[in-house]
């Protein structure tokens, strides 16, 4: 017997649901892709229009004279030397410390702490740590590493109170002009006359002439030329006097005690272009002649104004063009007398390359601007000797002894009068005292200081600061990822809680490990805030030697670039941000290697 009832066919509302729900769900699936793919492909076009963006106005400037020179104030002039090797000091320090301390903090937190109320407000902070602004680590490294919290009897950054690897040595000059240097107690030792027997450090040195180290083209002007010639940037800059209390930032910001009392150039012909100063460029860049009124704004930079009609003093508003440099002039008669090739030192701007062994041939420049000489490399295989119109010179600023080498002499003091005939002979009148305010500290390899200042160790424990607790929570998130049942096999076995972390959890755990580390590298590569607070200096002639000296680094290089106007700067940010992206990819590709490597035991 069949009950009727009056409900519908299962089959029929089944087939009617199914058709319902599938429909719904395709759409809201082809939704999400989309969404998913729209927001993907504005990501990747954005960055692919940085990136092409950045390497079509930086290419052109990579070269290894840019990356072999130091800062300069002149763009054709100016390299990253002092900031990359300044970024590798940091980072390496950073990655040393750094990494075995995270993944140090991450085995107790996992596998040996207690789960309790203090590991999880110790976990909890770790975790927010990570989301810390990057700045006030900069603070703490400020306030910890460079002041080591301004403790009594600690010191200064700049008198530190415990110095380990440096020596301090009293100046002495011999008849024939050698330094000599005798080593003494500390700094501040009381000085004392040279004796026979002593120990001295003879100091070797080159008398190097000093140039620019880019070239600009010289030009050979007849005997009766008035005027001159000189390059600036074609963008301009808005003229901003200040009073004397004032402070500004902006290139045209300029005292009135300038501005009332500027240069006055006559028949000057200023070339506009941000290009290499070369014959072509600038022959081909807008070029005006008249009456120029120069000054230094408040940041050191040379900025020209026009003198409109009879005026003498620059004025509030007026628009002003960046000085690159004065273009060197050489009379007919200079340019096409015979020149005698000299070995001449030559030494490639302030704490640059030391050039020796050369020969230049060296002509006298008319009105002495820029410079009193300029210098030529001396052409080989017989080349023809002649100066000639637009040919690329060095501009010879002054000559400085650089220290090549140094000895160590046994001292011998003769009477006055005598003739020096050997290393380390010095007259009685010279060795009775030394020279006045030439107390020299000669630092090691190993020295360190403290408080550390600012140097290359405070701020790689800085950054330190910055991805430690991301290193930790990486590390920690990449133990617990390893099954349990490993760890009870291995102590199943008769295996210590060490050889099990050491054998079987860390060994398991590496890959994940070094992704987050590799993150966290990357991170701390591009980092400025924290650097920045620090208080470093961003204009270094020299690199580091040790982990206590001065620094600076590429993001900072990079910064003060872009913040200024002239297009040359841009283009050498634009440069800067490239070799940065390579140093970047080289450290993780090395960071990568190491995990692979440590990956293909487990596989």
């Amino acid at each position: 017997m069949s009950v009727m009832t009056n409900q519908p066919d299962i089959h029929d509302l089944a087939r009617t649901g199914a058709s319902r729900s599938a429909r719904r769900r395709q759409a809201i699936n082809s939704f999400f892709y989309i969404f998913c793919l729209t927001v993907t492909s504005i990501a990747v076009i954005v960055l692919t229009v940085l990136l092409v963006t950045v390497a079509v106005q930086g290419w052109d400037g990579l070269s290894w004279e840019f990356i072999n020179r130091f800062g300069s104030r002149k763009p054709e002039s100016a390299g990253i030397k002092a900031a990359l090797w300044g970024s590798v000091w940091i980072c390496a320090v950073c990655g040393l410390v750094a990494l075995p301390v995270g993944v140090g903090t991450a085995i107790y937190l996992e596998e040996y702490a207690q789960k309790n109320r203090i590991t999880s407000f110790i976990r909890t902070n770790i975790s927010n740590l990570a989301g810390v602004p990057s700045i006030v680590y900069g603070i703490i490294g400020l306030t910890i590493f460079a002041r080591m919290f301004g403790l009594p009897g600690v010191g200064t950054e700049t008198s530190p109170s415990v110095t380990f690897g440096s020596s301090w040595y009293d100046t002495y000059y011999a008849a024939d002009g050698n330094r000599l240097q005798l080593l003494i107690d500390g700094k501040n030792a009381e000085p004392r006359p040279i004796a026979s027997g002593d120990p001295l450090l003879l100091v070797e040195e080159s008398d190097a002439s000093l140039v620019d180290p880019a070239t600009v083209p010289v030009r050979v002007m007849p005997r009766d030329f008035e005027g001159g010639f000189a390059a600036v940037d074609p963008t301009q800059t808005t003229i901003q006097l200040l009073e004397d209390s004032e402070e500004s930032t902006s290139l045209g910001a300029m005292t009135q005690v300038r501005a009332l009392n500027p240069k006055v150039w006559k028949n000057m012909m200023l070339y506009q272009t941000s290009a290499t100063l070369n014959a072509d460029n600038l022959q081909r860049a807008p070029s005006s002649t008249g009456e120029w009124l120069v000054a230094e704004n408040v940041d050191g930079e040379i900025l020209v104004v026009r003198a409109q009609g009879d005026q003498t003093q620059i004025q509030d508003g007026d628009k002003a063009f960046v000085l690159r440099t004065i273009i060197p002039m050489v009379s007919e008669r200079e340019a096409t007398r015979s020149h005698r090739e000299e070995a001449i030192d030559v030494q490639m701007g302030e704490g640059g390359q030391l050039i020796k062994d050369k020969k230049w041939l060296e002509y006298r420049v008319l009105d002495r601007q820029p410079t009193r000489y300029v210098l030529r490399e001396a052409p080989t295989n017989n080349a023809e000797l002649k100066l000639t119109d637009w040919t690329p010179v060095y501009l010879k600023y002054a000559n400085t002894f650089v220290e090549t080498g140094s000895k160590t002499v046994v001292a011998q003091v003769v009477p006055d009068g005598t003739d020096i005939t050997q290393a380390g002979q010095i007259h009685a009148r010279d060795a009775s005292s030394p020279s006045s305010g030439e107390r020299t500290e000669r630092r090691a390899w190993y020295y360190l200081q403290f408080p550390f200042g600012k140097g290359v160790l405070a701020g790689g424990l800085t950054l330190m600061l910055v991805i430690l607790p991301v290193v930790i929570i990486a590390s920690v998130e990449a133990l617990r990822a390893v099954p349990n049942s490993l760890r009870q096999a291995s102590l199943a076995l008769g295996g210590t809680k060490w050889q099990t972390i050491r054998q079987v959890a860390l060994p398991a755990s590496i890959p994940m490990i070094m992704t987050g580390s590799i993150l966290a590298m990357s991170r701390a590569i591009g980092e400025a805030a924290p650097i920045l607070v620090l208080g470093v200096a961003l204009f270094i002639t020299r690199t580091p030697e040790n982990l206590m000296d001065q620094f600076t680094i590429l993001p900072m290089q990079v910064y003060n670039w872009a913040g200024r106007p002239q297009d040359s700067f841009q283009q050498l940010a634009a440069s800067g941000i490239i070799i940065l992206l390579i140093v970047l990819l080289t450290f993780n590709a090395a960071a990568i290697l190491i995990r692979q490597k440590l990956q293909k035991p487990l596989q």
